[in-house]
């Protein structure tokens, strides 16, 4: 019999970052389920897909130290609505059931026993730390660049740099864009770290998600996996495999030296009103003199508005899809800028340590030629 109470609102939380691990499909019926282990004055709560896992600790007063496994879902669903300020966890193995004491409420649910839940690798030892809050950010800001289906580049690559040690790049591309955040990072120990992680997008965007509060996070990886650390919480996945684009730092490093400035929130806002009207998402960009004209057409609809800019050269259009670029614009906060040479070539975004490059439309080659 297991048998433990903890904080209500501390139990709550680390049920609820341990979630983040679970599968809405699971490939297994056993990663339906949350393992809850109780030792040592605490209680660890983890979920897993088989692929990636979510442990997160609490302190808890330890009746009858054990494991059980309970209804992922479930325990989730209930632990949102947890009364009074402590919650009582009592497993009966004989019985194969939980009962679940929360202020005046009691939940029965059933239960197996711990055991039952497959083993995971211990995480690879931490290279480096991180400001978390900092951290999340970036993800949230380069993710929405990687592929949705290609089986590398659905992926968060992570490389630290080897001339700066205190600066880690995250990057993601689709090929036809891509997001590069680089961030500030303590160093311990890079020579010992092999070649550079491809990190599944959905355990960096969960991890991000759960860790945004903290003060500061740890990483460390190996050939096939990555482990990601904060208080209370610890996660580790698998790597994707393959080889990322080698030209992704060229890429970066090769934007033009004339950049705009501009207002993202006010293109932002006017790109939005122009995607009502897009034509298969088209959306038109026109820079004549300080003036940049947004305008889109479908089907008898047309739009048309204007922002100012600094943009002193040529008059120029330029085509987007309207979706990529928004992607681009949500992750630029204050001032920005952009800079580009011609139509059909790739256009740069930067604000602070975050940039964006995007293909344009190839529907203007057509109207370049025509």
């Amino acid at each position: 019999m297991l048998a433990f109470s903890a904080d209500r609102e501390d139990l709550a939380e680390a049920i609820s970052r341990a979630s983040q691990g679970l599968n809405p499909h699971p490939s297994q019926p056993v990663y339906a389920g949350m393992l809850f282990s109780a030792r040592n004055g605490e209680v660890e709560i983890t979920a897993s897909d088989g692929y990636m896992t979510f442990s997160a600790k609490t302190a808890a007063r330890e009746h009858s130290g054990g494991t059980v496994l309970l209804p992922g879902k479930m325990i989730y669903e209930i632990s949102r609505y947890f009364t009074g300020s402590h919650v009582a966890v009592d497993y009966y193995e004989n019985k194969g059931v939980a009962e679940i004491f929360a202020g005046r409420a009691k939940f029965t649910l059933s239960a197996a026993d711990g055991k039952k839940y497959p083993k995971w690798q211990d995480p690879p030892e931490p290279v480096g730390t991180i400001d978390a809050e900092e951290f999340s950010l970036a993800v949230r800001k380069v993710a929405p660049a990687a592929s949705k289906s290609h089986p590398v580049l659905r992926s968060i690559f992570l490389h630290p740099d080897t001339c700066c040690e205190d600066r880690l790049y995250i990057v993601a591309t689709d090929s036809s864009r891509m997001g590069v955040a680089a961030q500030s990072w303590e160093d311990a120990g890079l020579l010992q770290v092999p070649a550079d992680p491809l990190v599944p997008v959905p355990v960096m965007e969960r991890f991000a998600k759960a860790a945004a509060t903290e003060d500061r996070i740890t990483l460390g990886w190996n050939s096939k996996m990555i482990g990601f650390g904060a208080k209370g919480l610890q996660v580790t996945s698998r790597l994707n495999s393959g080889t990322f684009p080698k030209n992704w730092k060229k890429i970066l490093d090769a934007a033009p030296e004339n950049w705009i400035a501009f207002d993202p929130a006010e293109l932002a806002r006017v790109v939005k009103m122009a995607q009502l009207a897009a034509d298969e998402g088209r959306v038109d960009l026109t820079f004549s003199g300080n003036d940049l004209h947004v305008s889109s057409q479908q089907q008898g609809r047309t739009f048309s508005d204007y922002i100012d800019t600094d943009y002193a050269g040529e008059d120029m259009t330029i085509l987007f899809g309207a979706q990529v670029l928004l992607d681009g614009l949500s992750a630029c906060k204050g001032e920005a800028r952009m800079a580009f040479t011609a139509p059909l070539k790739p256009v740069f975004l930067r604000s602070g340590s975050f940039s964006y490059m995007l293909q344009p439309r190839r529907d203007m080659k057509e109207e370049a030629n025509g």
